[in-house]
Order: structure tokens, then sequence, then C-alpha cells
């Protein structure tokens, strides 16, 4: 707790210097490390006000179902949101909802002191600063991408239409897989989103792509993914963000990366993704891709091939940023090839040289790599609704 509290405190400071006057801050956090934070958020929000800290707006409680029972404790059921200004003059944009079911004819009728007296607001009651009508987001969820810690877009929504109008601009410096930017983007404001992980970008791209219809360096701009080979091999050098290039590569293939296998090599990490189950075939495939950043060897990719076997992997990418030998090739066809579907036959086992002519033209890929074009692009769009694409775009 005392490494995250020193971790959180400079970039806590930081939004405090960049959070205009009229904005608002909203930190989401969990009960075991919430009320840490906001002596933290005290400190730092308080220190122009020395009469007494009137820039604590709330704290909110959203409460959810679902999942385990713990059998010693209550289910933890709830999430922490504090929210913090910097001034008086703080946009508020006063939320309502339905009335209940004690409503007569649509009113809501209250006693005061002893008699009836209306108690009606067209709009509905404001809510309050315990929240139980937002769901999480579960394995069955249309919402759900697979990012761990992904939250509901509305949950969001509700903030960002709170504390802020039509173009204004929010930022969220731990954006993860861009449910802020999602909401941020859909209730028409600016906005820019920040992650600690190159992960966290592929996500994003295809949430705003399916959702709005926008794409990077077109419609807004995406920092973070390696541009060039010299920047390759920087990531490579970069113990503490190998594993950045490692999803990096993997992610261009159309593959989600996963820690679940592993060859336990220094500069090696395995990959499983699934195909998309959506597609024609009842049984999901498994592709299994293995990043290597230093000289490959024979018996780096004899491994390879042994835990394709030994996972059942239709078909397996072998990455690197240097070139295979023949034998390595010799493998390959070797290992045969598998038939797709679609009557056709690609290679089981295939190899992708990371180089300056992918940088120049990125579809290079698909003549390098083949396999099926559904699996290039797993992710199915959805219908997108009519007023996302009717949004103008920032």
């Amino acid at each position: 707790m005392r490494a995250y509290l020193a971790f959180m405190g400079p970039r806590l400071a930081e939004m405090h210097r960049i959070l205009k006057d009229t904005g608002s801050i909203y930190l989401h956090c969990d009960p075991t490390a919430s009320h840490y934070l906001k002596g933290l958020m005290d400190a730092i929000w308080d220190q122009d006000n020395h009469r007494k800290n009137e820039y604590f707006r709330n704290e909110i409680v959203w409460c959810y179902a679902g999942g385990g029972i713990p059998r010693n404790d209550y289910p933890r059921k709830h999430d922490v949101i504090l929210r913090y200004s910097k001034s008086k003059n703080v946009i508020f944009n006063t939320e309502y909802r339905p009335y209940g079911p004690h409503n007569v004819d649509g009113r809501r009728f209250t006693d005061r002191d002893g008699t009836r007296a209306l108690a009606y607001r067209p709009e509905g009651t404001p809510i309050n600063d315990w929240w139980t009508d937002i769901k999480p987001v579960i394995n069955l969820s249309n919402e759900r991408l697979g990012y761990p810690t992904q939250k509901p877009r509305a949950l969001y929504e509700r903030m960002i239409q709170a504390s802020s109008n039509k173009g204004m601009l929010v930022m969220d410096p731990f954006c993860g897989c861009g449910t802020t930017i999602d909401a941020a983007h859909t209730l028409k404001r600016a906005w820019i989103g920040i992650d600690l992980t190159i992960i966290a970008l592929d996500p994003i791209r295809l949430r705003m792509s399916d959702r709005h219809g926008i794409v990077p360096h077109q419609h807004y701009d995406i920092d973070g993914y390696p541009t060039n080979m010299q920047e390759v091999r920087k990531l490579v050098r970069d113990e503490k963000k190998y594993h950045d290039f490692s999803n990096w590569a993997v992610t261009r293939l159309g593959l989600r990366p996963t820690p679940d296998v592993a060859d336990g090599g220094k500069d090696g990490v395995g990959h499983v993704a699934l195909w998309n189950p959506d597609t024609e075939e009842d049984t999901p495939r498994r592709i299994l891709a293995e990043v290597k950043s230093g000289k490959p060897t024979l018996e780096q990719v004899r491994a390879f091939c042994h835990t394709m076997n030994e996972h059942n992997a239709v078909a397996g990418v072998f990455i690197t940023i240097a070139p295979v030998s023949r034998g390595m090739r010799q493998l390959a066809a070797d290992m045969g090839e598998f038939e797709h579907i679609n009557n056709k036959k690609y290679p089981k086992l295939q190899f992708w040289q990371i180089d300056d002519a992918y940088f120049e033209n990125p579809e290079i890929l698909k003549q390098r790599i083949r396999l099926p074009m559904e699996w290039i692009q797993p992710r199915k769009k959805s219908e997108r609704h009519v007023e996302d694409r009717q949004l103008d775009l920032l």
C-alpha cells in the first residue's frame, strides 16, 4: 500500500494542477484503498484552503451484485468513487431517475405534519450518492472486451454527464480498455486517454471503430506503438517493456495476448488466442504465437512445435526480429497444413520476421502470414446505434 500511495501521490498532484477551476475529478477505487486515497486527496486538494476542505464533494458508493460469495465475510459488492473539485464554481448538472412504485398517478406524496403535501418533480428524483442501478460488466455482457477491471460505460457516462458540458475535455490517465473514452465520445466530449501498457491500445482502437466508426490517424491521434525498427529494439532492450513489445507483436496478428502459455525463457513469452466463437465453426480454434527477441535457434522452434501439439493449436506463428534459418523453414514444411472451413489450406507453422518493410507498409503482413481473414480480424462488428453514427467526430 505504501508503494501504491507513493505511485499515486505525484500523479494526483499533477491531476490537481491540470484540472480546470470548473472541473471535477472522480477517483474510482475499492474499499481496501479508498480511505488512504481520500487522505492523500484531502492533502493535495486542500493545499490552498486553510479553513476547511470545501473541495471534497462526494463519496459515491457504487453497489452491484454477482460474483462469488465468501465463506467468512459479507460479500464485497461495492466500489468507492471520490469526487473533488478545484473551486466553488464547479460545473454540476443534476441528474434524475424516475420515481419508484410509491408514485400515485405519476406523482409522489409525502406526509408533512400529518397532512398530505405534494412533492413532485416532473423530471424525477435526484440521483443520490449511492448507485444501485448500474450493473457491472459480466462474462455475458455485450460490453465485455475481456480486459481486466473493465467497468460499465453507463457508470462513466453518469459522471461525465454530471460534471461537464458538450465539447469540454475529459481525460482519463488510467484509461485501460477505454471505457471513459467511449463514454466521453458518446456524450460529444473531447477526450484524452493514457495508460501504462501498450496492450490497452488495441481494445480502444477496436472499440472506437466498432461503436463510433472512427480510426486512428484519421479522426484521432494514437501514440505508443513502435513506428520503426529502432523503437522495436528499444522496447526489446528494456526488460520492463519487453512484454509491451511481445504484446504488440501478437496483437498485429489479430490475436489476444494471454500469459497462459510460456516457455520460461528469458526472451520468450507464449500467447494463446481462441478464434472468435461467433464464426461458422462450432468449436473455437486455438492459435499459439511465440515472440523471440534474440536470434532464434532450431531447438526453440522445435520446442514451440511441441507446445503447439501439447495445447492442440491448429496453427502457430513464431515471431522474431532476426532471420530464421533454412532448417527452421524445413521444420515448418514438415508440420504440414490445416484445412479451414472455406476449403482452403494454410501452413500450420509460420514465421514472421519483423523488419523495416513492415513499418513502411503494415499490410504486407497479410502476405507474409497466411491465415483465414476472420482470424486476422477476429472481432465481429456489432450493430451501431443510429445516435452513434450521428455523433460529431472530435
